[in-house]
């Protein structure tokens, strides 16, 4: 299914994660005529790239020193990865081979039968490090394997033209683009091959797997793509996006990728809302990478000089191999970073033994106190309860008389007496929309064609549903055919309200 998204022009404010809108940019001039192409994090800290045409290998440390390591054998490279072998491993396009360079700066190569100017590398989930052969002169693409010991593999299908950029997958695939083919292409490490094609992709360059457990992509000059793993296809557009090369992950769960024919930098959310971001020197950006910091660190193939974004990171605790911010909440989560920021902001403490319970729903009265707290704890100056069936005696009290008194709810009317907020009640999506929705200030609603096959204008939370959409808080659940759906009724999940206050604060909060 094919959802075309025009991204809205929002403007989005720092947040307590951390993560900025105006991040800082610093420059490090490199060596004249080297063009800088990739960069990743290696072992010792430092990031390591490929000087394209001065045929060597570069690292720059946290402060901005860079060396140089040349080599027999370094032709023309260009992709780069760490391995599990705690070396880094490159792509010689010149010569066809693949390389590997210590943190000594020791060089060896590794040729073998189909290895045909290849382009990017990526380490597998086998311990091995896969690459594509872009083979442009040849037309016989496939994608290679070596292993640390330097054994290479080639993979041929007939229906891999050209692949250029590869990414490890959530599902422990490598994914690879295909321009020439117009697709996007999976390789699971017993070498078997499948290729998606749409006809909204659209010579696909850069990919990278999202925090949502999906695949991005960039599409064309002018677009971004989603994949799922099942090969479900979304577009998202909007001003921002020109002539992406690379793609990476960034800390704060946001997918943060090189505008080389802008001169400029973009980040693109779950949701698909783009900002851009440059600053003057940034020339012909291509590769990009984080730190272990979380910072962004970028090549500038246009003037030979390494960049740096200053992103702050949302709690160091998220990411493969780390503990997370709950004993059920581990950092390889796929919601790890926005229940961190929850925790972070004080809007969750979670459980007495240490839990968050994730996947349990979220009451009217959880919802009221995360709302408070996200809100900044106003005073209430309520003192009668408002509700028939919440009094002081509940610990959430003051976060419900609250929803009162700030017009976010007016609960269930009775025949006699008060109205009811029916506390121990589950939270569903619709009324989550309407309480996020009236939190903003209720928003003009510009969308009127129903967004989602399952809400239309008949439904009173019609509005709230559509601004969700609208705002690029929710896409919904793609189909097989027709608009996606929204499952108004189905309850909200603790992990779901965390992913929605989470991408309100970023996108939607005003400054």
């Amino acid at each position: 299914m094919l959802v075309v998204v025009a991204v809205l022009g929002i403007s989005l404010p720092a947040s307590p994660s951390g993560a900025v809108d105006d991040p800082e940019i610093t420059l490090y001039p490199g060596t004249a005529g080297s063009r800088p192409s990739a960069i990743t994090l290696g072992p010792d800290g430092t990031m390591w790239f490929t000087n394209y045409l001065a045929n060597s290998i570069g690292r720059i440390t946290p402060t901005g020193t860079i060396s140089t390591f040349t080599g027999d054998g370094i032709d023309r490279p260009e992709g780069i990865a760490r391995g599990s072998d705690g070396n880094l491993w490159f792509t010689n396009a010149g010569n066809d081979s693949v390389g590997r360079i210590t943190p000594q700066g020791t060089v060896s190569t590794f040729t073998g039968s189909g290895v045909d100017q290849p382009f990017s590398i990526a380490a597998g989930s086998d311990g091995a490090l896969w690459f594509t052969n872009a083979a442009l002169q040849s037309g016989n693409g496939s994608i290679g394997r070596v292993t640390v010991g330097g054994a290479v593999s080639t993979f041929t299908d007939p229906a891999i033209v050209s692949p250029r950029h590869i990414a490890l997958g959530p599902d422990g695939a490598m994914w690879f683009s295909d321009p020439w083919a117009g697709s996007i292409g999976r390789i699971a490490t017993d070498g078997e091959v499948s290729t998606f094609t749409d006809e909204a992709i659209d010579a696909p360059f850069a990919i990278a797997a999202g925090s949502d457990g999906a695949m991005w992509f960039s599409n064309g000059e002018g677009s971004m793509g989603r994949m799922t793993l099942e090969g479900t296809v979304s577009i998202f557009s909007g001003p921002g996006i020109d002539g992406v090369w690379s793609l990476a992950l960034g800390a704060d769960g946001n997918l943060w990728f090189t505008n080389r024919w802008g001169d400029s930098l973009g980040r693109i959310t779950p949701a698909g809302v783009v900002t851009n971001r440059t600053v003057a020197g940034i020339s012909e950006p291509q590769g990009i990478g984080a730190d272990a910091e979380g910072n962004l660190w970028f090549t500038n193939f246009g003037n030979d000089a390494i960049g740096r974004v200053g992103v702050a990171t949302p709690p160091s605790n998220c990411g493969p191999g780390r503990p997370g911010p709950f004993s059920d909440v581990p950092g390889a989560h796929a919601f790890c970073v926005q229940i961190a920021w929850l925790a972070t902001s004080g809007v969750t403490t979670g459980f007495p033994d240490g839990t968050f319970r994730p996947a349990a729903g979220v009451s009217r009265q959880a919802m009221a106190a995360f709302l408070w707290r996200f809100g900044g704890e106003p005073e209430v100056t309520f003192v009668e309860p408002f509700f028939a069936d919440v009094d002081g005696s509940s610990p959430f009290f003051t976060a419900v008389q609250w929803m009162a008194e700030s017009g976010l709810s007016t609960g269930a009317s009775q025949a006699v007496g008060k109205p009811l907020f029916r506390p121990f009640d589950p939270v569903s999506r619709q009324a989550m929309a309407a309480f996020l929705w009236r939190f903003g200030g209720e928003p003009e609603v510009t969308l009127a064609e129903p967004f989602f096959a399952d809400v239309d204008g008949s439904s009173p939370f019609f509005t709230p549903v559509q601004w969700m959409a609208e705002s690029g808080l929710s896409l919904g659940t793609p189909q097989g055919t027709g608009k996606p759906l929204y499952k108004p009724v189905d309850p909200v999940s603790r992990q779901a309200m965390a992913a929605f206050l989470y991408r309100f604060d970023q996108e939607v909060a005003s400054p």
